[in-house]
């Protein structure tokens, strides 16, 4: 299956474009360790800080969960999160990556390694564990617990959101608001070219293999996406009490034209009251359009939400979009 008709790789390609067009001097230190998972396997891991402590303003804990993929984070941290500042208290972002990634990797070949433990389960586990971690270090509890996820990482979001409940905030980003195999389906009728490469892996969904971190499916383990296609993530999003925070760009290619209204109409009224959606006209998957990031303009959104201000024209309440 060619490249472009899987549009689960193609989220890694695009957010690390928009990684690479965000970069610029930030002076930011950023912390880069191995973290030590419950059963013996490490990750690298990546905190740093922006703004200053606050007599009155709570302190922000972000946790990052990163788009599909192996390419490393450490070229591209902190610059993404410019616009960002900590304006609204001092903000501690902390990300962990996927198992089987090296700082420096470029992303452009995955190691079978990284490959067999790259799913939904680990994922999850791997998240709760550094989570949990870092919350039981910290001298006293942040007034705000934020999870931020990166396309696919939005759905390991929603599946976490449950278990952190400290949890004040969520951020999901560059995601559909569906399940990864609903929108799959979704581009494969849209776009004829990805309908073979839906067909085969329904096909081989159906037939449990041997050894299913070894068997391959477009580039992925049938475990990929056999726990992908179990997972119900408007379910998960409907478990979540607590306020959210959407965007993605008007043209992303990787997002269906029926996204918001989908999510309205399996999101009951009382959870799309809590939902803030910023939508970025003609941007893409990275928040571009044409040779301008709109990141900045995004990440200072955030900003302001979270100091209960947003101002933005694009953005808006789900539970009142239904005239747009």
């Amino acid at each position: 299956m060619p490249f472009s008709e899987n549009p689960l790789w193609l989220r890694c390609a695009a957010f690390f474009a928009g990684l690479a067009l965000a970069v610029c001097g930030q002076a930011q230190q950023v912390e880069e360790k191995l973290f030590r998972l419950p059963d013996g396997a490490q990750a690298w891991s990546y905190s740093f800080s922006k703004g200053q402590p606050h007599p009155v303003l709570p302190e922000n804990w972000i946790f990052v969960v990163a788009g599909s993929g192996c390419a490393g984070l450490q070229a591209f941290l902190p610059a993404y999160f410019r616009g960002l500042e900590g304006e609204s208290g001092l903000t501690r972002f902390f990300i962990l990556q996927k198992r089987g990634i090296a700082p420096a990797d470029d992303g452009k070949q995955c190691s079978d390694d990284f490959i067999r433990q790259d799913h939904w389960s680990v994922w999850l586990a791997d998240q709760q564990a550094w989570i949990r971690s870092q919350l039981q270090q910290a001298p006293q509890r942040p007034r705000r617990v934020i999870l931020m996820g990166i396309s696919e990482g939005a759905e390991v979001v929603a599946g976490l959101a449950p278990a952190v409940p400290e949890l004040t905030q969520v951020i999901l980003l560059s995601h559909s608001g569906s399940g990864a195999l609903e929108t799959y389906q979704a581009l494969a009728q849209r776009y004829p070219h990805m309908r073979a490469g839906w067909r085969t892996l329904q096909g081989r969904l159906r037939e449990p293999p041997a050894d299913p971190d070894a068997a391959r499916i477009h580039g992925r383990s049938w475990r990929y996406w056999s726990e992908l296609a179990a997972v119900s993530h408007l379910a998960l999003l409907e478990q979540i009490t607590v306020p959210v925070f959407w965007a993605y760009g008007g043209a992303d290619g990787l997002i269906p034209d029926d996204a918001r209204r989908k999510l309205q109409q399996n999101l009951s009224p009382a959870r799309q009251r809590l939902w803030r959606v910023c939508e970025y006209a003609g941007a893409d998957h990275g928040f571009h359009t044409g040779e301008r990031s709109r990141l900045p303009d995004l990440m200072w959104q955030i900003e302001r939400w979270l100091m209960a201000a947003p101002d933005d024209a694009d953005c808006y309440s789900l539970a009142v979009t239904s005239a747009r």
